[in-house]
């Protein structure tokens, strides 16, 4: 099985230039994802249909509406967001001045979830790219055609340096896992999660879990 190690080492060399840090490159992106729906919104809902039986009203209602209004919650208020915030002081630091800058943290990696494919892969991606992180992207195989479609549409949209798409299986997904990312979310079953959460452990990994099932 290919490793993923130079890929991430490309990626973290561009997170480390500081080119994701700008709010005007997160919010190019952001308006990249909205023009990605926009544009092919009747090719998303036929793909979901194809891969999952989907409604028309259902795969927009909560697959590509709720991305587009999450990514324009965030162009409109990540100004205000990225500011850095006072913060309280103890007694003996009264005369400093104190702060919370928030900061990316890095290369992080989404796996996604074969039941909404569209959302619980781009509302991370929107979050992560909002932070200002390069972002890998593993859709679920059990929903090939709208991971062939993510596969095709988003390196036409998004920068394709910060955000790269692998499609694959499980030998796919433990091949990713064997490499060190800086934050890793994981949408689905339990068993998976324990996966995850032990690969993760490694390097001390911080990771974002979302399960079901049993």
């Amino acid at each position: 099985m290919e490793s993923y190690g130079q890929m991430i080492k490309d990626m973290r060399s561009v997170f480390m230039s500081g080119k994701t840090k700008s709010l005007e490159w997160r919010v190019t992106q952001l308006k990249a994802i909205i023009n990605l729906i926009d544009e092919n919104t009747e090719k998303i809902c036929a793909t979901l249909y194809e891969d999952l039986h989907k409604h028309k009203n259902e795969s927009m209602l909560l697959e590509s509406s709720i991305c587009k209004n999450e990514a324009i919650l965030f162009i409109n208020n990540l100004a205000e967001w990225m500011k850095p915030q006072k913060a309280a002081k103890a007694l003996a630091y009264m005369m400093d001045n104190a702060c919370v800058q928030k900061e990316p943290l890095g290369v992080t990696l989404i796996i996604g979830a074969w039941n909404y494919p569209i959302q619980l892969t781009l509302l991370p991606l929107i979050g992560a790219i909002a932070a200002g992180n390069c972002c890998v992207i593993k859709p679920s195989e059990m929903a090939p055609k709208t991971a062939e479609f993510l596969e095709e549409y988003i390196p036409r949209y998004l920068d394709k340096e910060c955000v790269k798409i692998v499609n694959g299986g499980v030998p796919e997904t433990t091949a990713l896992l064997k490499e060190r990312f800086d934050l890793i979310l994981y949408t689905g079953n339990s068993h998976v999660g324990k996966i995850v959460m032990e690969a993760a452990s490694k390097y001390l990994t911080p990771v974002l879990l979302e399960l079901g099932g049993k």
